[in-house]
Parts: C-alpha cells; structure tokens; sequence
C-alpha cells in the first residue's frame, strides 16, 4: 500500500511541476509576444515616418517640375507670338509698298 501512495503522491508532484512548466511557457509567449508587438509597432512607425519623408520629397520634385514646364510654356508662347508677329510684318511689307 505504500508503494501505491508513493506512486500517487509522486503523481500529483509531476502534475504540480507540469502545471508550473506549464505557467512558466505561457508566461515566455506573453512576454515574447509583446515585444513582438513592440518591435512591430515601432517597425511600422519607421515606415510610417520614411514613406511621409518619401511623399514630401516627391510633391515638392513634381512642384519644381511643375514650376520649370510652366516657364518653358511660357518662353514657348513668347518666342511663338514673337514669330507671328513678326511672319506678319514681313507679309504686310510684301503686299503693302
């Protein structure tokens, strides 16, 4: 009978030592979880941050773009009024003495 009771307290010792393993690894993923987490987040907040810089870099290459095609359309509009008017001075001399 004694054997029996030390079988069954034994039992109960490794369930107590299961249960406390048990806690420990759950305790382990808690915490590796949240600094997964925590890396994640500020993995996310890095991204966040450059993807911003890289949109703000990108608005103000098409604004100077934009500046530069306005100003060539403008040199375009001069030099083409520029040459009308002058095809129509020479016209005006031929026909008119």
């Amino acid at each position: 009978m004694s054997s029996q009771l030390d079988a069954i307290s034994y039992a109960y010792q490794l369930e107590a030592r299961i249960a406390a393993c048990e806690a420990r690894v759950i305790n382990r993923i808690e915490l590796t979880e949240a600094r997964l987490l925590s890396r994640i987040e500020a993995g996310e907040a890095r991204m966040l941050s450059r993807i911003e810089a890289g949109e703000a870099r990108l608005f103000s290459r098409i604004e100077s773009g934009e500046a530069k095609l306005w100003g060539e359309i403008t040199l375009l509009k001069w030099m083409t009024g520029t040459s009308i008017a002058l095809n129509i001075a020479v016209l005006l001399k031929l026909f008119i003495p």
